[in-house]
């Protein structure tokens, strides 16, 4: 994970288009699966990359609070 700023941190180094891209192909497979364990599978990414994205935006802004206090 490669933190690049605004408190987002992105796996493998991916940039925001190409995260944006994935998800845009993840979104496409879901709607166009028929089976309804393919749903399951889609909406259990992107509910663990948006926890990810929120833990991080957190953790940043705490670090933000450290270094004005210290």
């Amino acid at each position: 994970m490669e933190y690049v700023g605004r408190g987002l941190y992105w796996p493998l180094s991916l940039s925001l288009s190409h995260t944006l891209f994935l998800l845009l192909c993840f979104f496409s497979l879901f709607f166009l699966s028929s089976h309804y364990y393919y749903h399951f599978l889609y909406l259990g990414f992107v509910v663990v990359f948006l926890g990810r994205q929120a833990g991080a935006h957190t953790f940043s802004h705490e670090r933000t609070i450290e270094r004005m206090n210290s």
